[in-house]
């Protein structure tokens, strides 16, 4: 496969341990510092052949999450020669790890979660922004990381993306900066400071997480392919909300009539206005979803142009109707969703 691409000169090649799959047999285990070591040599080996300009980037992401000791134990592997590490990345929530040195001496880059981090589904509820979070990492990690890797799961993080790469320019620039110039940008109006309020409540508010109740148990999107189809079921809607969501829902209902048309019906606005609707809708619910919340939840779905065959449920709105035609999918697929 590498072969294919020689003619293009690729400059990075990146090794990620998981997600991608690892082993914990007695063999691999601890997978990140054994049997995924004795695959990146192989791996790192083919890369250089073909691409012998490339740099390697090795991902720390995960590690000491299933199994101990994989932290330590990377630090004593690439202290010693080594050929299949020349960048490093790790989750900006490992800082503190590197704070003093890197694994090798090694330069690390940041992988800022923008997407999977608070609510699920993802972007199920609508906008996630988070600027209280990452600029503080990016204030702990600035002397430390030499960049960072973009990522993303969707357009719902669209501020958390705009607020990470001007931090990783710039990692001085103030969160209330960006959050203005963003407003202006996009929405073609003045009203910064009331914007910035209400991404100050969203954020607190930002634990959501939607349940499927069924016989004393609960599943996530995460967890849909063990509903039984067959039998009843409830869905609700787990949400903290510290902050006043009314506050919110009722300054994005101001901020709105000062915006131009063209912005008003743009996703970018439509995710945040409903995101203040439905968080202000279940709060006054208790987490009982309502019509007026599932017509939200079916206009999230146009906006994400929702597939049910190819959407997977963590990134499904938790519609109930929508939801109940996934579980039933499911039914017909061997328990895989």
């Amino acid at each position: 496969m590498l072969k294919a691409f020689a003619g293009i000169g690729i400059q990075y090649v990146q090794i990620f341990h998981y997600d991608q799959g690892g082993c914990t047999c007695s063999a691999c285990a601890p997978w990140g510092i054994n049997g995924g070591i004795l695959a990146d040599r192989e791996y790192a080996k083919a890369v250089r052949e073909v691409f012998p300009r490339a740099k390697i980037i090795f991902s720390l992401w995960r590690y000491d999450i299933f199994v101990s000791g994989e932290w330590e134990g990377i630090f004593k592997i690439l202290e010693t020669p080594q050929d299949f590490a020349d960048v490093l990345v790790i989750s900006l929530g490992d800082l503190d790890k590197v704070k003093n040195r890197t694994p090798g001496n090694l330069p690390v880059c940041s992988f800022p979660e923008i997407s999977m981090c608070g609510i699920t589904p993802w972007g199920g509820y609508g906008a996630n922004p988070v600027p209280g979070k990452f600029s503080a990492f990016w204030q702990q990690g600035r002397k430390i990381l030499s960049g960072f890797m973009a990522y993303s799961e969707g357009i719902y993080e669209d501020f958390n993306k705009v607020l990470c790469l001007q931090l990783g320019w710039d990692s001085s620039r103030k969160p209330e900066e960006i959050l203005e110039e963003y407003f202006s940008f996009h929405f073609g109006a003045r009203g910064g400071e009331e914007f910035r309020k209400v991404v100050e409540i969203l954020e607190k508010n930002l634990y959501h997480d939607a349940l499927i109740e069924q016989n004393g148990k609960n599943y996530s999107a995460y967890d849909l392919q063990s509903v039984k189809p067959s039998e009843p079921w409830t869905l609700r809607h787990r949400i903290k909300l510290p902050a006043d969501p009314e506050e919110a829902a009722n300054l994005l209902r101001e901020l709105e009539q000062r915006l131009p048309a063209w912005a008003r019906s743009s996703w970018r606005w439509k995710l945040f206005r409903i995101r203040g609707e439905l968080d202000k809708e279940l709060a006054r619910q208790e987490g009982k979803s309502t019509e007026k919340a599932e017509e939200y939840f079916r206009e999230l779905e146009k906006i994400y142009f929702l597939n049910l065959e190819q959407t997977i449920p963590a990134l499904t709105p938790p519609n109930g109707e929508t939801w109940k035609k996934k579980v039933e999918m499911n039914s017909d697929r061997d328990g895989v969703l």
